[in-house]
């Protein structure tokens, strides 16, 4: 056997895995198609026979038998996928492949005895004599036949393939031969109506022939696997062994097959060492997987699971932390840190600009620069809307800060903050295809900050407000927005209000809560918190079972430290909520709470266990105070937390903008729109929770992770579509063809940096 690739690769094995259906999704797929084959298959049958009695035509009508044992056939299919949701037994632990196997010799009688049966009507036709020139009605019969049994035939063979069930295969082979059948009745009819009467009969007898073969190939494959794919544990035994001889391996947890006719599908569920690193369990994987490939016979895929690498429910990979000790979860959460130092002075930062215009020689400077450019320069002139076309404005957008709230470190200067608008760039670039500028203002002044911004709008399509202390960032987001034609986004503001509520869906969902009924508390009342507090209302959250702590306590209407000017915002959400008037510290609104959002200062101890264990039953802690969390995750799970989020990559549940803001500017830039409202935020966080149910959703993964770019496009679709839903987009366009352009732009900016690194023009480390 050839030996495949060894997959030791991280985006290799993530593509593999997001591959494989669920067993849900399993069932679902195969019955519906089957059930499609059912009704199709009816009508044609019923089509068919009176067609070729009405018209004289006897291979039609053995047309019809045939698409009648296709209804047979469906229906066996639709029977076994029955049988099989019934849990498998002991004895076979790769379960329901008995019942697809008698399926699949079922059908492949039924194509047996319709070849037989054509056989039958044909030759009875000839040896009698009885042959008359067929009418129209059976011709138009063979050409409808032929076009709707294809369209069944890719339709099923594609959902089979999906799938891997042989039954549905071999189903979807009966539709091709149905097809090829009206084929040669097709043949038949206008030899015989053009005097060759003997040739509709004969037509018939041709194609009984394919038929028989194709149903004898189909029961040998039924009989393989019930003779030797389920009486024979020696591969399972096999690959056991392989298994455990595998360096890395420390024990073989689950191990399922899945039989297609000769071919074997493999899921497996192996222990690495809990002190493995993301890239080194994912190097034993591909070994693992390497091994089975190239050693155990007709393996035609495997599907790897690493435990603790994998979560219970997910097919993604990131590592499960609660499976550490204490001291390995702090050791590995000091490691971005030490090597940060390390390699920003390595790559002396992490942006550069690089043409995307073909340059063949310098005599193309002269298009691109003088004097050629002064013409696209005169047609902005006439029309400004054209820089859009001309430039890439439409794709730029500026990254802006005055650096007096950077992170969890407060006011550390825009200098210090250049570090954090390059990597918002960086992966802007590299998860939206957006091209981004980093630009840090050395002002304080809130109005001198929107007069610059303002100055700039002409060069970009769009403004990425970052890192401004509060209150003033309400102002400045405000007035931006009022003023400016460009979309104007803080990211600190709507792109933590949208990940927060895309993690607060995924954990409803788990919870079995509603949003209407939820109890929610806010500890922290700065940007992050008030723009969620904003943004969930519009959700459907009661603002009278809001609880809200600043630094001095709950707030409430009596609080006379909320009367100065500056503090407009609390005041306001002093009035909207907490109508009981409760008082009191930060504790006060977590007792009860369903779920808790906290954006204070960086931990750990900031929140207490004694707080969390005051929470109501199933609750939900959003501990994401960056670059260390309020509470440590395992501890706020210990005080009785159920599900707990936090900001960072290395934990599980990482709540992070980074989620949210590159396919939000995506679908912005995409249909030039011309803010970003509230609603496009909820649907940008309904898609990422919808996202993380196809990939298996759990309480240690609320929303998809940054190495699943496919989500990307899906995400900046849906903020597509509700802006032109609002009328706030210059451009249209369908939702497929949304998700094609940012999957294309996406796809661009990422195979760049692995050309360039492969190229060595990135140094590798």
């Amino acid at each position: 056997m050839t030996t495949k690739k060894n997959m030791n690769s991280k985006s290799e094995l993530n593509k593999n895995q997001l591959g494989k259906v669920s067993e849900t999704e399993y069932f679902s797929q195969g019955e519906k198609v089957s059930i499609v084959g059912i009704v199709g298959n009816v009508i044609l049958t019923a089509v068919k026979i009176a067609a070729g009695i009405a018209g004289h035509s006897t291979a039609m009508v053995a047309d019809g038998a045939h698409s009648a044992s296709d209804i047979l056939s469906s229906l066996v299919v639709l029977i076994s996928l029955k049988i099989a949701k019934k849990p498998a037994d002991e004895a076979h632990p790769y379960g329901h492949g008995k019942a697809e196997s008698l399926a699949t010799v079922a059908v492949g009688v039924f194509l047996l005895g319709a070849g037989l049966s054509i056989v039958y009507f044909a030759a009875k036709s000839i040896i009698s004599g009885h042959t008359v020139e067929p009418g129209m009605l059976p011709l138009l019969t063979a050409i409808l036949s032929i076009v709707s049994k294809e369209a069944m035939f890719q339709y099923t063979f594609r959902i089979g393939k999906k799938i891997n069930s042989s039954s549905t295969i071999a189903n979807a082979w009966h539709h091709r031969s149905d097809a090829y059948s009206s084929v040669a009745s097709l043949v038949g009819i206008i030899g015989a109506r053009h005097g060759f009467l003997m040739l509709d009969p004969i037509a018939g007898i041709g194609v009984s022939f394919f038929i028989v073969k194709m149903g004898w190939d189909i029961i040998y494959n039924g009989v393989y696997q019930l003779m030797d794919g389920f009486s024979d544990s020696q591969t399972i035994e096999e690959m056991k062994q392989i298994i455990n001889e595998c360096e890395g391996v420390s024990d073989l947890k689950a191990i399922s097959v899945r039989q297609s006719g000769p071919y074997i599908f493999v899921d497996l569920k192996i222990g690495v060492d809990r002190k493995a690193t993301f890239e080194q369990a994912h190097e034993v994987a591909g070994k693992v997987k390497s091994e089975i490939l190239s050693k155990v016979s007709n393996v035609k895929n495997v599907h790897i699971h690493v435990d603790p690498v994998d979560t219970k429910c997910r097919k993604g990979c990131e590592v499960k932390l609660m499976d550490l000790t204490k001291d390995e979860m702090l050791e590995r959460a000091k490691k971005p840190a030490e090597e940060a130092i390390k390699l920003h002075r390595y790559y002396q930062g992490k942006m550069q600009t690089v043409p995307k215009c073909c340059i063949r020689d310098v005599s193309d400077f002269a298009i691109w620069y003088t004097p050629g450019v002064a013409e696209p320069c005169k047609e902005i002139k006439k029309n400004p809307d054209l820089a859009y076309e001309f430039t890439n404005k439409g794709n730029t957008i500026a990254v802006v800060t005055d650096g007096t709230r950077v992170l969890g470190l407060g006011d550390i200067g825009p200098e210090a903050g250049l570090p954090v608008m390059e990597g918002k760039c960086m992966l802007f670039k590299y998860l939206g295809g957006v091209d981004a500028v980093a630009i840090c203002l050395d002002t304080k002044d809130p109005d001198k900050f929107i007069e610059t911004v303002k100055y700039l709008t002409p060069a970009f399509g769009g403004i990425n407000l970052e890192d401004i202390a509060q209150p003033k960032c309400f102002y400045i987001l405000d007035e931006l927005r009022k003023d400016c034609k460009i979309p104007v986004w803080h990211d600190d503001q709507q792109g933590t209000a949208a990940v927060n509520l895309a993690g607060l869906y995924s954990g409803l969902k788990i919870t079995g809560k509603r949003i209407e009924d939820i109890k929610v508390g806010f500890f922290g009342c700065g940007a992050a918190n008030v723009a969620t507090i904003r943004i969930l209302i519009s959700a459907g959250v009661d603002p009278k079972n809001i609880l809200i702590a600043d630094s001095r306590g709950v707030l409430h209407p009596d609080r006379t430290d909320l009367e100065d000017v500056k503090y407009d915002v609390k005041r306001h959400l002093a009035q909207l909520t907490n109508p009981q008037g409760i008082s009191g510290g930060p504790e006060k609104v977590f007792e009860g709470a369903d779920a808790v959002f906290c954006y204070t200062k960086p931990g750990p101890d900031v929140v207490k266990k004694e707080w969390v264990a005051k929470m109501a039953k199933d609750a939900m802690l959003f501990a994401c105070a960056n670059p260390v969390p309020e509470i440590w995750p395992w501890e706020a799970k210990e005080a009785g937390a159920r599900i707990v989020a936090t900001g960072r990559s290395d934990f599980p549940n990482q709540i992070n903008n980074s989620l949210i803001f590159p396919a939000v500017f995506r679908g912005t830039l995409d249909v030039r729109a011309s803010v970003i409202t509230d609603e496009m935020c909820i649907a940008a966080a309904k898609t990422l929770s919808e996202c993380a149910e196809k990939i298996g959703m759990s309480e240690e993964y609320l929303i998809p992770t940054m190495d699943q770019t496919w989500v990307y496009p899906e995400v900046a679709a849906s903020v597509g579509v509700k802006a032109i839903e609002q009328g706030v987009a210059k451009l249209t366009a369908s939702r497929d063809d949304l998700v094609k352009m940012a999957e294309e732009r996406i796809k661009a900016a990422q195979e760049t940096t692995k050309l360039l690194m492969k190229e060595g023009l990135i140094k590798s480390l």
